[in-house]
C-alpha cells in the first residue's frame, strides 16, 4: 500500500504541478531555467537534470510511462549512464532487496524501509569529511514518516539530537511509539507540524506516505487535516538548538516554502542539505537558485536516491571546504 499511496499522490497533485508549470512556459524559458539550475553543477548532475526535463512530456499531461511496467533494464537505458552505474554500485538493479533487508534488521524497523535509505537519503554521495560535520550537531528531519531516516541518522552519524518532523497523524503516532521502543527519547524529538515559510496553520490532504500540502485530483475543498505550521528557523529558536549539522527535507511538495523558512539557519550554521526536488517543478528549478542567491558558499549535487524514473531526485548541498 505504501508504494500505491505514493504513486497516487504523484499521479495527482504532483503531476498537475509539473503540467501547470511547463504549460505556462515556452521551450526557451524552460531552457533558461534549466541552464540556471545546472550552472556550477558537475556533469552527472547536469545530465540527470536534463534527462528529468526530457522525461516530463512522457509523464505529463498524459502519463504514458506511469501506465506501463518499466523493467530495470529499461530504467537503466532511460537514466543517464553515470546515474545508472552509481545506483547499480549502491545495490539497485539486482541487490536492492538484500540491501533493504539489512537496513530492516540494522534499524529495527517494523516494515521494509523505503529504497532511498540505501543511499542514506543522499548522504552516501558526499565525502566522509562532510558527513562528519553532522556528528555532535542537531539534525532537522523534515518528513520523518515513522522515524526510519531519524533512526538511520542516529545509527550512522552520531548527531547530538534529531528533530523528527512529521505532519501525518498515523505516521507521527507510529514515530512516537518507535522512539519509545528504541529507547531514544533523549536522541529523537518527534514534532507533529507542517514545515513552511511562515508560522500559522496548514492544511494536509491525504494520509500515509503520500500525505501532502498539495490538493490532489478529485479531492474536495475540505482537507484531511489541519495542523500547526512552523519554519525550521522557528524550531531552532524554540528548542534553543546551538548548531544544525544536517537538514533533510522530503515534505511532499512544500520543500520550497520549507527552504525559505530555513534561510536564517542556513546562514548561521551552513548545514549539509538533502532536499527532495521532484514533487513540483518549482522545487526542481527554483530551490537551488534561491539558496545560491544567499551567497552561502555551497557546492551542489543533484542525484537519484532510487531507480524510479521521475521520483527521488535530491538536491544535495555541501558547505564548501568539506
Amino acid at each position: 500500500m505504501r508504494t500505491l499511496e505514493k504513486a497516487i499522490a504523484f499521479n495527482g497533485a504532483y503531476r498537475n504541478s509539473w503540467k501547470e508549470y511547463f504549460g505556462a512556459l515556452t521551450r526557451a524559458q524552460i531552457e533558461s531555467r534549466l541552464s540556471k539550475l545546472t550552472s556550477g553543477l558537475d556533469a552527472e548532475s547536469t545530465e540527470l537534470c536534463r534527462t528529468q526535463v526530457e522525461l516530463v512530456p512522457y509523464f505529463f499531461p498524459n502519463p504514458i510511462l506511469e501506465k506501463l511496467f518499466i523493467s530495470d533494464i529499461a530504467k537503466k537505458e532511460l537514466l543517464p549512464i553515470k546515474t545508472a552505474n552509481t545506483l547499480e554500485k549502491a545495490g539497485f538493479f539486482g541487490r536492492e532487496q538484500e540491501c533493504l533487508d539489512k537496513l530492516h534488521r540494522d534499524l529495527d524497523l517494523p516494515e521494509q524501509p523505503l529504497p532511498e535509505l540505501i543511499l542514506h537519503s543522499g548522504l552516501k554521495y558526499i565525502s566522509q569529511i562532510a558527513r562528519d560535520r553532522i556528528g555532535g550537531k542537531a539534525v532537522i528531519d523534515g518528513g520523518a514518516y515513522i522515524g526510519d531516516t531519524a533512526k538511520l541518522f542516529h545509527t550512522y552519524y552520531s548527531p547530538e539530537k534529531i528533530y523528527a518532523i512529521e505532519p501525518e497523524k498515523k505516521s507521527y503516532e507510529t514515530l512516537c511509539t518507535l522512539v519509545e521502543q528504541w529507547n531514544l527519547s533523549e536522541a529523537i524529538v518527534p514534532l507533529r507540524r507542517l514545515l513552511s515559510d511562515t508560522e500559522g496553520i496548514g492544511a494536509l490532504w491525504g494520509t500515509g506516505v503520500g500525505a501532502s500540502t498539495l490538493k490532489k485530483e478529485g479531492e474536495d475543498a475540505i482537507p484531511y487535516d489541519v495542523l500547526p505550521s512552523s519554519t525550521v528557523d522557528s524550531i531552532v529558536h524554540e528548542f534553543s538548538i546551538p548548531s544544525v549539522g544536517l537538514i533533510k527535507l522530503d515534505v511532499e511538495g512544500n520543500e520550497l516554502a520549507a527552504v525559505l523558512g530555513a534561510l536564517e539557519t542556513l546562514k548561521r550554521d551552513r548545514p549539509v542539505l538533502l532536499i527532495s526536488i521532484y514533487h513540483t517543478a518549482r522545487d526542481f528549478f527554483e530551490i537551488k537558485p534561491i539558496i545560491e542567491n544567499e551567497n552561502l558558499n555551497y557546492k551542489f549535487l543533484v542525484r537519484k536516491v532510487s531507480h524510479d524514473l521521475m521520483k527521488e531526485v535530491v538536491l544535495i548541498g555541501i558547505p564548501t571546504g568539506y
